[in-house]
């Protein structure tokens, strides 16, 4: 297995697998939270100072899916949790 790391301040995701270490995944604008979905996907939150509030899914294929966007809709996103069916469920304040 591995570890998936939402590095805010570097805007990346990482990932640290035992035996092989730190790999760089992906750049994003300010990711706070990641969970693992079904079928290797990633479910990621940004929020960034200048507005960005998103909610998105990045495919083990590497296909950056939009879920939700903008404050209204999501809020101001951190935590993500996944359940085994895909439903992202995320917190975060108004």
């Amino acid at each position: 297995g591995r570890l998936v790391i939402a590095e805010r301040g570097a805007g990346r995701l990482r990932s640290y697998t035992p035996g092989v270490g730190f790999a760089d995944l992906r750049t994003l604008t300010h990711p706070v939270g990641v969970a693992a979905g079904p079928g290797g996907a990633l479910i990621v939150t940004e929020k960034a100072p200048d507005g960005l509030h998103r909610v998105a899914r990045l495919t083990a294929g590497g296909k950056d899916d939009t879920l939700a966007e903008g404050k209204a809709e999501v809020g101001a996103p951190h935590f993500v949790a996944v359940h085994p069916d895909g439903t992202a469920y995320w917190s975060g304040f108004p």
